[in-house]
């Protein structure tokens, strides 16, 4: 059976995602023996998920995994699952979908903020880890891709938090990106609902 995987990420348009998908898309190939990888994006640019679907059809896969790439159950997520369930309806295709990356214990938090739409902010978060006199503050961008965001956004709001409540030993580590463990864990779900689904990993 020639299984593909094909990796629904949110969408940007800044080259950097395009550049880590394609590396992830690459080493899962490898490391997983899938016959075809690819990603599409839910919105912003294109490839949408309708295409995506049809140029792992067009590459001859005859089973497709797909893989939601978020790190929180929220709207995007939903959003993509149930466009990839009403194709999959629609054309009656062998299609599958994993749980998205959240709620794993590799992806555990100590302290968290928020960039926008919740609270605590970055200035928040920043503050009430100070209130707890530490000796460094190791600041993690929890993003998976190098957009804008992780450009501009939140160096932004890190530095107007650092001007408010200065604190020397301060360092910020890159953002998740095409790591190892996180790719583990991609072929992890993956095999799972793989197994599950069609009795096959």
């Amino acid at each position: 059976m020639k299984k593909a995987l094909l990796i629904i990420d949110r969408g940007s348009r800044e080259p950097e995602v395009r550049e880590e998908l394609e590396d992830i898309c690459t080493i899962v190939k490898t490391k997983a023996g899938y016959y075809y990888t690819n990603y599409c994006f839910l919105e912003v640019v294109p490839p949408f998920i309708e295409e995506g679907i049809k140029k792992c059809q067009e590459n001859g896969a005859d089973f497709i995994t797909v893989m939601p790439y978020f790190l929180y159950p929220g709207m995007k997520l939903k959003d993509s699952v149930r466009q990839c369930a009403r194709i999959c309806k629609i054309q009656k295709l062998n299609l599958v979908i994993t749980k998205p990356l959240s709620y794993h214990s590799m992806m555990t938090q100590v302290k968290f903020c928020f960039l926008e739409l919740d609270k605590p902010n970055i200035q928040q978060g920043i503050k009430s880890m100070l209130e707890n006199n530490p000796k460094v503050v190791i600041l993690m961008p929890y993003f998976l891709h190098r957009g804008a965001h992780i450009k501009r956004d939140v160096v932004a709001d890190v530095n107007e938090a650092l001007k408010k409540y200065p604190f020397a030993n301060t360092f910020m580590t890159s953002h998740l990106g095409v790591d190892q463990k996180l790719i583990d864990l991609l072929i992890e779900r993956a095999r799972d609902v793989e197994e599950k689904r069609f009795g096959f990993s």
